[in-house]
């Protein structure tokens, strides 16, 4: 069994204990330490306000997952919307990147299977946005009400675009899954993987690394990738029996088409 020991360097590395502890055999365990809503300095954040104290602990959370590999995608819609749940977002629009995506469209069309049925759930799903940047425009912008991010494009947008992040609010978050690999055309060179590998020892790379929100490169595990490639075969072939929207861009249109 292969151990991998996790500390994100945007969290205080505490003199006692590890951050994250991941143990992958025939499957991958992540273990998390308790959390606290303290700093770099291990003082209170947020005296007396336990909401901002609840989100500070699930945003340590979630930098702890993705720094252990996994990945998931934020629902969001306008910071002024009345929607509190996906449920209330239903009847209303819908932006998506592109068919091919993980986060900007499976993730969250798995996580609608239960909602579905013989209705539709949304009265329409826009034109393709492509990007994450494109999908919180067109929720910011009031061209959709709802749309699914990666959640690291979102942590990414959060620090370098808040004036984006801003004006959207998470109500839900996707199943995490496997985080998306980097993959050769070929064979890759051996060391080309341990220099990925090795990459947080270098100072250099390591200060682009922090701007990026990467705590470090792992192997990844081949069977997470079968798995998601299931779970993306089950939710197509849901959504091609039950509607998803009352209309739908063509190219979302001819991916939902029944069979």
């Amino acid at each position: 069994m292969e151990k991998q020991i996790i500390n994100p360097p945007e969290m205080m590395k505490h003199p006692s204990y590890s951050r994250v502890v991941t143990v992958k055999g025939p499957c991958k365990f992540i273990f998390i330490a308790g959390q606290t809503p303290s700093d770099m300095q291990y003082q209170p954040v947020f005296p007396g306000d336990y909401k901002k104290q609840y989100e500070y602990v699930m945003d340590a959370l979630s930098l702890q997952l993705k720094a252990a590999g996994a990945s998931w995608s934020d629902v969001v819609v306008r910071a002024d919307s009345p929607f509190q749940s996906i449920e209330q977002t239903f009847g209303h629009r819908l932006a998506l990147t592109t068919p091919e995506s993980q986060s900007g469209y499976a993730a969250l069309l798995h996580e609608l299977m239960p909602f579905g049925g013989s209705k539709p759930l949304y009265r329409e799903i826009i034109e393709p946005r492509f990007t994450p940047v494109g999908a919180i425009t067109a929720v910011i912008e009031k061209k959709a009400e709802v749309a699914p991010l990666d959640s690291y494009a979102f942590a990414l947008l959060s620090r370098h675009a808040p004036e984006l992040t801003s004006q959207v609010r998470v109500i839900r978050s996707t199943e995490p899954t496997a985080i998306p690999a980097l993959v050769a055309s070929g064979s890759a060179s051996p060391a080309i993987a341990t220099a990925f590998l090795h990459a947080a020892d270098i100072p250099v790379v390591r200060t682009l690394m922090d701007q990026l929100l990467l705590a470090g490169f792992t192997r990844p595990g081949v069977e997470r990738y079968g798995e998601l490639r299931e779970r993306f075969l089950t939710m197509r072939a849901f959504w091609r029996r039950h509607p998803l929207a009352e209309v739908a861009h063509p190219l979302f249109a001819a991916e939902l088409a029944r069979s």
